[in-house]
C-alpha cells in the first residue's frame, strides 16, 4: 500500500471518528454511602441520555462502606442503590473488601453492574477473580474500561481477609508489578480493537504517601486515553499528565461522599471532563430518591433509639483533616476507654481509620455510634510485653506528619513523638511491618497508667501488660500490624460498637460529660 493510499485511509478515518456519536459517561468515586447523592447520578443520567445515545454509569470504587447503612446491611442496600440507578461498570476499592472476601463475592453477584479489576488475582491458580476490562461499541468506536485496585487494600482493609489459614498470602494485588499488568491488559484491550481506553482507577494521587498512584501509573504506561481516579478523595476536574511516551493523558476525580458528579465527554475525537454539583438544590430523580428514601426508612427505624446524650461534640475531623489519624481525640479515648473498661485491659488502642466521623453534641442515636464505627470489629485482648507494645507505638507514628489510618488511639497509655527524626519503620510491599531499621525513634517517654497509684509509669520493656483492641488490628494484621502472631489472643466475641454502647449505657450511665 503506497503512501497516498495510506494517507486516505488515515483521513477517512479521521473524518468517521470526527463525525461519531458524542458518548457521555458518567462517574463517581469514594461515595462511601453517602446514598442522597444516588438520586443526583440518576438524574444526570436521564438528562445524558435525553442529550446522547451512548451513555455510560461507572464507579472508581470505595462505594458500600463507610456509613452505618452500608455497615449494618454489609453494603447490601447500597447495591440495591446502585442497580436502581443503572450502574454498567465498576471497579474495586480498598473497602469493597472490607466485610471479607466471601462477602465481597456475594456484593458483586448483588450488583447488576459489571466490575472490571485487572490486578486482583488468585494466586493458587493464577487466575483473575473478575474480567480486566470491558469493551463497549459505541457507533464506529470502541472504548474499553479498565479497572485497577490500589495495591494497598490488603493493609487498608483486613490483611487475613487475603491470606490462609497459615498466614500466607493467597490474592495478591501486584504491587511489584502493577504497570506491567495493566500495561498487558491495556495492550489486549487495544488489541481486540479498541479505540480508547478509560482506566476506573482506585489508587489515588498521593504522591507523597504511596509509591504506587494514578501519577505513576499514567507515567509508566502507554495507550490509556482516560484515567477517573479514587481513593485519594481529591477533587480533580482536569489534570493532563504525560505518559511514557510523552503523550497527554486525562486525569480526573470527583472528591467523596458525592460532592459531585463527574462527566466525561467524548466528542469529535476530544475527551472533556467537568464536575456537577451534588446539593439540595440540583435536580433529582424522584423515582430513585423515593426508593432511596424507602430504604433509609426501614433502616434508620431499629437504629433511631437514643443510646446516650453528650455534652459536647467530639471530632473525628476537622475542615477536612481527619484528626483520629494524625493526634490523641477525646473521640478515640472514648472508645479504647471502653474497650478497657470491658475487658479489664492496662491497654486498649484503635486504629484511626477505624474511627470514620464525629460524635454529635446532644442525644446521640444507635445509628450515630454506628456510622462512627462501622466495620463490626470484635474486641480481642492479649499479654503483650512492653518491648511489643513501644514497637507498637513507634509503627503507629511512622506517617506522621501524614494522616496514616494504622495511627493509634490509646486508653491508658501516654506518649510523646518527636516527628522530626526520620521514621526507623521498614515494611514490605503489602505495607506490613517487616523491623526497625536501628536508627533513633521517634517515640519516648511511654507511660502507662496504673490504677493502684493514680498515675502514670515507666512502661517497662520486659513488663507484660494486658492490652485490648481488635481482631482488624490484632488477629488481622489491620494497618500492616504484624506484631502480635506469636502471643495468645483471645476474642471476646462482642463487637466494637457493641462495647460502646454498654459503657455509654452502663458504666457512663447514658451521659458523655464535657470534661
Amino acid at each position: 500500500m503506497n503512501n497516498k493510499i495510506l494517507l486516505a485511509v488515515a483521513v477517512a478515518a479521521a473524518l468517521l471518528f470526527s463525525c461519531s456519536p458524542k458518548v457521555t459517561v458518567l462517574y463517581d468515586n469514594d461515595v462511601h454511602c453517602a446514598i442522597d447523592g444516588y438520586a443526583d447520578m440518576a438524574a444526570y443520567r436521564k438528562a445524558a441520555k435525553a442529550d446522547c445515545k451512548y451513555v455510560y454509569t461507572v464507579s472508581a470504587g470505595d462505594f458500600v462502606q463507610g456509613g452505618s447503612i452500608g455497615a449494618g446491611t454489609k453494603g447490601a442496600y447500597i447495591v440495591k442503590m446502585m442497580n436502581k440507578v443503572g450502574y454498567d461498570f465498576v471497579t474495586l476499592g480498598n473497602h469493597e473488601f472490607d466485610y471479607g472476601m466471601e462477602r465481597q463475592a456475594e456484593i458483586v453477584n448483588e450488583l447488576d453492574a459489571g466490575v472490571v479489576d485487572c490486578n486482583l488475582i488468585h494466586l493458587p491458580d493464577n487466575k483473575r477473580l473478575y474480567a480486566p476490562y470491558a469493551i463497549v461499541e459505541c457507533g464506529p468506536r470502541r472504548i474499553a474500561f479498565v479497572g485497577v485496585s490500589t495495591p494497598y487494600s490488603f493493609i487498608s482493609s483486613t490483611p487475613r481477609f487475603f491470606q490462609n489459614e497459615k498466614g500466607e498470602y493467597v490474592y495478591t494485588l501486584c504491587v511489584d508489578n502493577l504497570y506491567e499488568t495493566v500495561q498487558s491488559v491495556v495492550d489486549e484491550a487495544r488489541g481486540r480493537g479498541a479505540d480508547y481506553v478509560i482506566v476506573l482507577s482506585h489508587l489515588g494521587d498521593e504522591v507523597d504517601v504511596t509509591p504506587v498512584n494514578s501519577h505513576t501509573l499514567i507515567a509508566n504506561t502507554h495507550g490509556i486515553d482516560v484515567v477517573l481516579d479514587g481513593h485519594s478523595h481529591s477533587t480533580v476536574e482536569r489534570c493532563i499528565l504525560k505518559n511514557d511516551r510523552g503523550e497527554e493523558v486525562l486525569m480526573t476525580s470527583t472528591g467523596s461522599h458525592f460532592e459531585n458528579v463527574g462527566r466525561l465527554t467524548l466528542e469529535k475525537g476530544r475527551f472533556r471532563s467537568e464536575l456537577l454539583p451534588v446539593s439540595a438544590a440540583t435536580p433529582k430523580d424522584p423515582e430513585v430518591e423515593r426508593f432511596v428514601d424507602s430504604l433509609k426508612e426501614d433502616f434508620e427505624k431499629e437504629g433511631r433509639r437514643i443510646i446516650c446524650v453528650s455534652e459536647s461534640r467530639l471530632k473525628a475531623m476537622e475542615d477536612g483533616v481527619r484528626l483520629v489519624r494524625l493526634q490523641q481525640q477525646p473521640l478515640g479515648r472514648l472508645i479504647t476507654d471502653a474497650y478497657r473498661f470491658f475487658t479489664g485491659a492496662q491497654v486498649a488502642s484503635v486504629s484511626g481509620g477505624s474511627i470514620r466521623t464525629d460524635l454529635p453534641q446532644g442525644a446521640v442515636s444507635y445509628n450515630d455510634l454506628l456510622a462512627i464505627l462501622p466495620f463490626g470489629n470484635k474486641i480481642c485482648t492479649v499479654e503483650l510485653p512492653g518491648s511489643v507494645i513501644a514497637d507498637m507505638v513507634e509503627f503507629s507514628v511512622c506517617g506522621l506528619p501524614e494522616e496514616f489510618g494504622g495511627y493509634q488511639q490509646f486508653s491508658g497509655l501516654t506518649f510523646d513523638v518527636d516527628v522530626s527524626i526520620p521514621s526507623p519503620v521498614e515494611v514490605d510491599a503489602n505495607g506490613e511491618f517487616v523491623r526497625f531499621d536501628g536508627g533513633r525513634r521517634r517515640v519516648s517517654n511511654i507511660k502507662v497508667y496504673d490504677p493502684d497509684s493514680d498515675s502514670y509509669l515507666p512502661l517497662e520493656p520486659e513488663g507484660k501488660y494486658k492490652f485490648a483492641g481488635t481482631d482488624y488490628l490484632l488477629l488481622n494484621h489491620g494497618d500492616g500490624y504484624a506484631f502480635t502472631d506469636a502471643f495468645d489472643i483471645r476474642q471476646t466475641g462482642m463487637t466494637d460498637l457493641q462495647v460502646l454502647v454498654e459503657y455509654l449505657t452502663g458504666h457512663l450511665q447514658g451521659v458523655i460529660s464535657a470534661e
